[in-house]
């Protein structure tokens, strides 16, 4: 909610804000007649709020949004943008401009009833504006602002709310500078699998840039092309950097964890010198600085943090197994699960298991085992057949029902 200083005669003060609510991105079916076909459609919606201490006619209220991706990325097109009907009396106006190469331009369509406006500009927008106009009715009160994406285009994308509440020239009280409100979300379904967290990357170089992503990803891997960073997809031939990753619980704090991947060493500000190894993890402070070889990124939390249920979808039942009785039954809580002595997600504390014996790895619907310990190979009995040997360095897929033998005594169990 942002408010400014009223100006003008005592007698004659105007106190307003604008702000803007949680955006909510749910499902929509492409076709409402099919209630059983697949969802091809979010539907986002934008919750604006107006106050005005001494209601007046004459303001405007302008609600814009603009659809982000980050580098690498295809942006999504809005389309169905629609004003609630809670004003269906007013007079409206649907604004989009036109992106779609080699036509430019804009196209405006006023309504003096609400009407549905299906894709105001044939092609699809990046930025939508919606105006209400306050010559005819009282601004204040709650609005509501929705337009739909196709879920394929708005994977990893955001968008960016500004709501400003516009003064009539002459009108008492009120600077002539806009009050504004502002919020950004990610655009996935609010019931998909996520973190509990938004986490926000800036470029460190320079603040006043755009957010380089803004989302709740479980998995999010950076790459290294010629053109820069790449979040989340990779042209051919480029180079992982390494990944970050959500973990509902990391010493009793949630939070991302990066996983240094290239050789190309990447540290963490606060401790310099003290660079991350390929293969190893470190925790992601608010606010902290991730030095990378394309750059600097500043890593933020948006949000407040509350305990729920696990956030990975594919979750495996593991149990570990000592001289053939159990001792520990664990659920994955991540996409990234080490395994090892002391402080790991799955910590089995004997001297033949290694600090860093290895780890398990959820990519696109799989798990696999990746062996990291010098001193014993490991081995994968699959249903019953015989033993696969998993020496150091190699990485195995695993499932419901195989048994990881980590050494002589030990062994994990896939449920």
């Amino acid at each position: 909610m942002s408010e400014v200083e009223p100006v003008g005669s005592p007698r004659k003060r105007a106190e307003a804000s604008v702000g803007v609510g949680q955006i909510v991105c749910e499902f929509a079916l492409s076709d409402p007649a099919k209630a059983t076909a697949t969802p091809q459609h979010l539907e986002v919606a934008i919750p604006v709020s107006v106050q005005l201490v001494h209601p007046q006619r004459g303001s405007d209220l302008v609600v814009r949004a603009e659809l982000r991706a980050p580098f690498g990325r295809r942006g999504a097109s809005a389309f169905l943008p629609s004003p609630s009907a809670e004003y269906d009396d007013a007079s409206t106006m649907v604004h989009a401009g036109i992106d779609f190469s080699p036509v430019s331009g804009s196209v405006s369509r006023t309504t003096n009833r609400q009407k549905l406006v299906c894709d105001v500009t044939g092609v699809g927008t990046s930025c939508l504006e919606w105006s209400v106009l306050g010559q005819d009715r009282q601004l204040a009160g709650n609005y509501e602002f929705r337009f739909m994406v196709r879920q394929d285009d708005a994977v990893l994308g955001w968008v960016e709310v500004t709501a400003e509440l516009h003064a009539a020239r002459g009108f008492p009280g009120l600077s002539p500078k806009p009050v504004s409100g502002r919020s950004h979300a990610p655009m996935i379904a609010d019931s998909s699998p996520q973190a509990a967290l938004t986490l926000v990357l800036h470029d460190e170089r320079d603040a006043r840039q755009p957010r380089v992503f803004v989302g709740r990803p479980l998995d999010l891997p950076l790459f290294k092309t010629s053109a820069g960073l790449a979040v989340g997809q990779a042209a051919p031939g480029a180079e992982a950097i390494g990944t970050m990753r959500w973990f509902d619980d990391v010493d009793g704090r949630p939070g991302y964890q990066w996983i240094q991947r290239s050789p190309e060493l990447a540290s963490l500000t606060g401790a310099p010198g003290d660079e991350i190894q390929p293969g190893q993890s470190a925790f992601l402070e608010n606010d902290a600085t991730l030095h990378l070889p394309s750059g600097p990124l500043r890593v933020s939390y948006d949000g407040d943090y509350t305990a729920g249920p696990s956030t990975v979808k594919d979750a495996l039942e593991v149990q570990v197994v000592v001289d053939q009785g159990t001792i520990a039954d664990y659920t994955t809580g991540s996409s990234y699960v080490t395994v090892g002595r002391m402080r790991k997600d799955i910590s089995i504390d004997r001297p033949d298991v290694s600090r860093e014996h290895g780890n398990l790895e959820l990519s696109g619907g799989d798990w696999s085992y990746t062996h990291q310990s010098k001193t014993h190979e490991a081995a994968l009995l699959r249903n019953g057949d015989q033993e696969i040997p998993v020496p150091q360095g190699t990485s195995i897929r695993v499932g419901h029902g195989d048994t990881l033998r980590l050494n002589d005594h030990v062994s994990l169990i896939i449920r």
